[in-house]
């Protein structure tokens, strides 16, 4: 199939906006630092108690501005009729260049396709009446025709419902991409945008429209640019039949739920418009023998592979010479006939391409495969080339163990991977979803150390982060007889953050760019959604309470008191604390508040970016981690030195400094981790990149699986290249005992 390729630099709208970000970012940067100028004034010339309150002032002064920047945004959304065509033909350019990209790193692009992928009409008892298909010019219509073709037959269908059936690798996600590159070659203004939607990932009991929106959203997250295409950009092009869904894989949902997936597939308002769903021939009898079928869908089958056409295709793609001569005796047990294991194991394309990789080499031997003895069915040759092939692909030879040696490691974390995806029930590499296999207890050594190391520097933190709130009238007596207590209480408190920091971090959530539950088109909120607060709260109330309390038994250990003053002496105790503990979460939230306001004015909060792959997910998230963690060590650190007090010692004024910046990096820490999924991908990352599972540079080391044709991309996920392939590297990492 051939295509006019027509490429997409991502508008001249999506670089205005890129300037417009870098300019807000070095605004937003110049006019923090010339805020510290008045400040680092006043602390040299009036004091600290003075820079103190200025250094409030000076914190407020972004939610501010971009209060006022909000409000003039208000009218700036375009109305509905404009967002929801901007969405489309913005979409429109997105689908075909990432799916131009991914045909051709899958060799489905060129003068013809891989293989000439022939179909025809699937038994009648898996279809709906032809008349409710096709209407009443029903026998006018024939189904059958190759990969050239399935546009055409998309077309004649006039409920535009299409259903691919086929044998495991026979070409059936092949066929959905060159049929959604057909479509966007004949689209036109105005005309439904062909999406493709992995449905492994959708669970049945789930609303279908509700996961086709945050799949949208994730995949392709400028469509939440609510500035240019309005707010639920996605959400209204489904609703407006502007989508048309191509579902592939109904057979990778739990078989258990398939009945009930047709059912909502039947039941959905947002295919009315035309729908092109995949799945094994198999697994759709079953379903329909349970359930029903799709209605209104024509339904067609994949034809096997003619043992001629795959060595007419295998002539073409051998080099000349000597790789010829060693290609001969396959090519004649081929044409020997189609009854033999050889033939029928390379009946579908997926087998052809793992036989031309794994005999690529010079080294090796394609005649291996007609050795009857050692490969006496079908599957003995699947699963041979099933094997060998990750190997191949990275390079591994006979002749070179050192690149042999880097293949194994290679096909080793890739296993690995594959157990992981295997744990969670997916087919998707997710690479925010690493962290859900690091084991709690070792991840928290890790991330512990990395937390203490981070927090040695600025122990004072702890001291005069709660002393100070637990006797703010005697700042004195500090530096004097409690000196002992402060700091030991500083350490627990630093030990508390710490192990607050560990729960955040493995508690994976999505990255920011892609979390719908915390809607990032609202200025001011970010990523934080009500129940991270919530959970914030609680959190600081566990911290704050606690310590509160060993201080002020420390101090009754050291002092004393009456008995007759016990009782109102804990009962005021008990009400400074909460107190207190108001006061920090009151404080947190006037920082935390701001930094979602500072955010919202540099940033827009709006992904502003065209890509979706993996790696752009990650680069945005890492990005937003690092924003948040400073921005909220700066703030932090501006309102902690609200409350320093009139101290003029040299050693005192270097010790509350130092306390305010811990303060600050502390709570940065804490608040990239709430908002985003960088920190704890990293944290297991790292874990398992020093046990030698994963290597070290992860994102490079998953591209290049890609670009070997190991994996597929779709959206800002991998998978692997078939499930099949994912099932035999899970066998793999369960016989070699690995976690």
């Amino acid at each position: 199939m051939a295509f006019s390729g027509r490429a997409f630099s991502g508008g001249r709208a999506d670089e205005d906006d890129v300037r417009m970000s870098r300019w807000r970012l070095a605004v937003g940067a110049a006019a923090l630092l010339v805020l510290c100028v008045p400040l680092f004034a006043v602390w040299r010339i009036r004091g600290l108690e003075q820079a103190g309150w200025l250094a409030a002032i000076l914190a407020l002064a972004p939610l501010v501005v971009t209060t006022v920047g909000w409000i003039g945004r208000q009218g700036d959304a375009p109305d509905s009729t404009e967002g929801v065509d901007a969405a489309a033909a913005d979409l429109v350019a997105v689908v075909r260049r990432d799916w131009r990209a991914e045909a051709a790193n899958r060799e489905l692009l060129g003068p013809e396709p891989v293989l000439s992928v022939r179909w025809s009409a699937a038994p009648a008892d898996l279809a709906d009446h032809r008349e409710v298909v096709f209407g009443r010019r029903s026998r006018r219509f024939r189904m059958d025709g190759d990969a050239l073709r399935v546009v055409e037959a998309l077309e004649r269908v006039p409920t535009r419902r299409l259903v691919i059936l086929g044998a495991p690798g026979a070409g059936k996600t092949a066929l959905a991409v060159l049929l959604t590159l057909g479509l966007l070659e004949k689209h036109e203004e105005g005309d439904p945008v062909p999406v493709i939607f992995s449905l492994a990932s959708w669970d049945p009991a789930e609303e279908l429209k509700t996961w086709l929106v945050r799949r949208l959203e994730e995949d392709y997250g400028f469509l939440q640019r609510s500035s240019k295409y309005g707010k639920d950009a996605a959400r209204r092009l489904l609703e407006e039949g502007r989508i048309t869904p191509i579902l592939d894989g109904l057979d990778e949902i739990e078989s258990s739920s398939s009945p009930l997936a047709m059912t909502a597939l039947n039941r959905s308002s947002v295919l009315d418009g035309g729908v092109v769903l995949t799945c094994r021939m198999e697994e759709f009898r079953a379903v329909v023998e349970s359930g029903d079928v799709l209605t209104g869908a024509a339904v067609v089958e994949l034809e096997p592979l003619r043992p001629r056409e795959v060595v007419d295709f295998l002539r073409k793609k051998v080099p000349h010479g000597s790789h010829a001569q060693r290609w001969e005796p396959l090519l004649a047990a081929l044409e020997g006939g189609a009854d033999q294991p050889l033939s029928q194991a390379l009946s579908v394309p997926l087998m052809v391409s793992l036989a031309r990789t794994v005999y690529d080499s010079p080294s090796s031997d394609p005649a291996d495969l007609t050795d009857r003895q050692r490969f006496p069915d079908k599957e003995a040759v699947e699963e041979h080339l099933l094997e060998k092939f990750v190997t191949a692909a990275f390079g591994g030879t006979a002749g070179d163990p050192a690149r042999t040696a880097r293949a194994e490691r290679a096909r080793e974390r890739l296993a690995f991977l594959a157990r992981h995806m295997d744990d969670l029930g997916s087919r998707d590499l997710r690479w925010w979803a690493i962290a859900r296999r690091t084991p709690r207890w070792r991840a928290t050594i890790l991330a512990g150390t990395v937390g203490g190391a981070l927090l040695e520097a600025p122990t004072g933190a702890g001291r005069s982060s709660l002393t100070d709130f637990v006797d703010s009238m005697a700042r004195s007596r500090l530096l004097g007889d409690r000196a002992v207590l402060a700091t030991v209480c500083g350490y627990l408190f630093t030990i508390l953050l710490v192990g607050f920091l560990v729960h955040i971090a493995l508690n994976p959530h999505e990255p920011a760019r892609l979390n719908l539950r915390f809607k990032v088109t609202k200025p001011g909120f970010g990523n934080l959604g009500w129940s991270d607060l919530r959970l914030f709260v609680w959190v600081v109330l566990m911290l704050a309470l606690p310590f509160f309390a060993l201080v002020e038994a420390g101090d009754i250990a050291k002092s004393g008191f009456s008995a007759d003053f016990s009782a109102p002496y804990l009962l005021g105790v008990a009400i400074g604390s909460v107190v207190a503990s108001a006061l920090i979460i009151s404080a947190l939230v006037l920082t935390l508040g701001t930094v979602g306001w500072v955010a919202g004015w540099i940033f827009k909060l709006e992904p502003h970016s065209s890509a979706s792959s993996p790696g752009s997910s990650l680069k945005d998230d890492r990005a937003l981690a690092f924003f948040i963690s400073g921005l909220t060590t700066l703030l932090t650190f501006l309102v902690a030195l609200a409350g320093l007090g009139s101290e003029t010692s040299a050693a005192g004024v270097a010790w509350r400094l130092t306390s305010a910046l811990g303060s600050g990096l502390v709570f940065g820490l804490a608040m990239s981790a709430f908002a985003c999924a960088w920190p704890s991908y990293t944290l297991s990352r790292l874990w398992y990149a020093l046990r030698g599972r994963l290597p070290w540079r992860l994102m490079g080391f998953l591209e290049e699986a890609h670009a070997r044709g190991v994996l597929r991309r779709i959206g800002s996920i991998y998978q692997f290249r078939h499930a099949r392939l994912q099932g035999r590297l899970v066998q793999d990492a369960a016989n070699s005992g690995g976690p």
